[in-house]
């Protein structure tokens, strides 16, 4: 009694309450009790058999856990916008998959907000601002922007020189990025201008805006990864190249605070092949 008191912390007193307790609400005795020594009863050794092998259970599922939780194996199941888990997501992620074969992966490529405990979801990417919820998010990075047009839309409606000039153009704009219909330049001498854009056309999906951008109906804001190369094929035009703008935040959403080593293996992978490949940079 006295080894069991010191083991779990408490007096030996408190640990004979304890049986004493339990021997009333199993309405059984368990221990034979005498001045000099105590031993089982044969519903104690019984019930002592099975103690041992709910003892070893628990033990096995806390081993499991751990396997689980530190282990980069198994299942992580994820969502991003459908361009993202086209172009960019396979190239961050394949090092990693290849190098550890017992992890999985399932992708649901989607430019709407999924439900995270409907789709059992560990991750989710999601670009732009982000409406309040009980999920937690962590910046990723920030994608640098820009404002172009095609060389057909400049030429039927003229070249913006100010940015008050842009409120008399089309806009295309990725609805969850652009939702207070405003657009905030910057310019290294003139200071911050702040435009009120009217939307000709409004999509949850960047490649849409882009598309519709070659086709020369309106203005659009893309980030430098996704109009670069129509940039450098004269596709698009940079307009006001001498404005910044606000680049477009990245985050990485979880239900909880409490992640495990592959949830965080796959982060740390898309942030740095993001960070090194794509001009992306840290967040503010």
């Amino acid at each position: 009694m006295r080894r069991a008191a010191q083991s779990l912390g408490m007096t030996p007193a408190a640990v004979s309450q304890q049986i004493r307790h339990l021997e009333t609400q199993l309405d059984t005795r368990l221990l034979h009790r005498s001045t000099r020594k105590l031993s089982l009863t044969e519903a104690g050794q019984a019930y002592f058999h099975h103690c041992q092998q709910m003892v070893q259970s628990a033990q096995e599922a806390e081993q499991a856990l751990a396997a689980v939780r530190y282990q980069l194996a198994g299942e992580v199941r994820m969502t991003a916008p459908v361009g993202l888990a086209a172009r960019q997501l396979p190239m961050a992620l394949a090092p990693l998959l290849a190098q550890h074969p017992k992890l999985t992966l399932t992708l649901l490529a989607s430019d709407e907000c999924l439900n995270m405990v409907e789709n059992r979801l560990d991750i989710a990417f999601r670009a732009g601002p982000l409406e309040d919820s009980t999920l937690v998010a962590t910046p990723v990075c920030e994608f640098p922007s820009r404002l172009c047009a095609s060389p057909s839309y400049l030429e039927s409606h003229g070249t913006p020189e100010t940015p008050e000039a842009l409120e008399q153009h089309a806009f295309l704009v990725q609805s969850q990025t652009h939702r207070d219909g405003r657009l905030q330049l910057v310019h290294s001498t003139l200071g911050q201008r702040r435009v009120r854009i009217t939307p000709k056309i409004q999509t949850n999906n960047l490649q849409v805006v882009h598309r519709f951008a070659c086709q020369g109906l309106g203005l659009a804001v893309l980030p430098d990864h996704e109009a670069s190369n129509a940039l450098e094929r004269g596709e698009l035009l940079p307009v006001l190249p001498g404005w910044q703008l606000s680049g477009l935040p990245f985050f990485m959403v979880t239900p909880d605070r409490h992640r495990t080593e592959k949830v965080e293996a796959v982060i740390a992978a898309v942030k740095r092949y993001f960070l090194a490949s794509t001009g992306a940079r840290e967040p503010e």
